[in-house]
C-alpha cells in the first residue's frame, strides 16, 4: 500500500502511476486489470493542489486484520491497511494528513510462497 499511495506530481501524472509501479506486488491477473483498466476520468482535485505546489507524498502505513474478513489461511489472507498520506510541496508548502483505509485479500501459491496482492478497496 505504501507504493500505491507514493507519488511525485513532478514526476507521476496521475494516482494511477503509482498504482502501476505497484503491480509488481500483486498476483498476475490483479496486475493485468490494473494495466487494462486505466481511471476514465482525470486525476482529480486533489491532485491538481497537490501538482500546484509540485508536491510528493510521504506514507506510513499500518497493518491490522481485517475484523470482517475470512479467517486466514495458508494461501490466503485479509488485512486492513491504514495509509496517512502528507503531501510536500516547494516552498515549504504542505497540508493536513489524509488517512485512506484499504482492505487487501494477500495470497501465495504455497506454504512458504511471497505472499501477492490479489485485490483491494479502499475507502476514504
Amino acid at each position: 500500500m505504501t507504493a500505491t499511495w507514493t507519488v511525485d506530481t513532478t514526476v507521476d501524472t496521475s494516482w494511477y502511476a503509482a498504482e502501476l509501479r505497484a503491480t509488481a506486488y500483486m498476483t498476475k491477473s490483479y496486475a493485468t486489470s490494473i494495466r487494462q483498466n486505466p481511471p476514465a476520468s482525470g486525476p482529480g482535485a486533489t491532485w491538481l493542489t497537490w501538482a500546484t505546489h509540485q508536491a510528493a507524498a510521504v506514507v506510513t502505513t499500518t497493518t491490522e486484520d481485517d475484523p470482517g474478513g475470512p479467517i486466514d489461511t495458508t494461501s490466503s489472507a485479509y488485512r486492513k491497511v491504514l495509509a496517512t498520506v502528507t503531501p510536500h510541496g516547494t516552498g515549504g508548502w504542505t497540508e493536513p494528513p489524509e488517512v485512506w483505509a484499504t482492505f487487501v485479500v494477500l495470497t501465495r501459491s504455497a506454504q512458504g510462497a511471497p505472499w501477492q496482492v490479489s485485490t483491494t478497496e479502499t475507502t476514504r
